[in-house]
């Protein structure tokens, strides 16, 4: 599916985007569950170890077993489907797929899009890598887009406060 026919099918009243998987917060939640493993008494222990697997994965998505948001995930904005910025991810998701082309790495996804209806029920994630260019959806799909699309979005979620460059 392109990125393009994937924004069309999206019937939404807001969006929001979060950044996870990155940063001071990953770090210290990794050094702290570290610690607490070193004390921690027999029962407890699969519990820390399965955290910090899920904080050190490379893989993680924004939502994780059970409908739980990422233990790293932070808010940066919130869109109106109406609004200007919405316009401006349209934009960008309608030009994408002009030139395919295939990474070869497993992608780190640090940031998403989480679109909600006007009752605030989540209605679909859009996970994002910039490092290897992939995007997938909370159902498994794969997003066709080209080198363009992802650096306008890039760009326009760097604008919003995303730290994209500090991975």
């Amino acid at each position: 599916m392109t990125a393009s026919e994937f924004w069309d099918q999206q019937d939404f009243s807001y969006l929001v985007t979060y950044s996870f998987n990155r940063g001071p917060k990953r770090t210290e939640l990794i050094q702290q569950t570290k610690r607490e493993l070193q004390i921690a008494r027999f029962m407890r222990r699969p519990k820390l170890l399965q955290r910090l697997q899920s904080l050190e994965a490379a893989n993680s998505t924004l939502i994780e077993e059970g409908a739980v948001f990422h233990s790293t995930a932070t808010v940066i904005a919130q869109i109106n489907s109406s609004s200007i910025e919405a316009q401006q991810v349209k934009t960008i998701f309608r030009n994408s797929a002009a030139q395919q082309f295939y990474a070869g790495c497993i992608p780190i996804y640090r940031d998403a899009l989480v679109f909600y209806s006007e009752q605030g029920e989540m209605l679909g994630v859009l996970n994002i890598c910039f490092e290897c260019f992939y995007m997938k959806t909370d159902v498994g799909l794969y997003l066709e887009a080209d080198v363009n699309t992802y650096q306008a979005l890039r760009g326009f979620l760097t604008q919003l406060g995303h730290p994209i460059e500090d991975q």
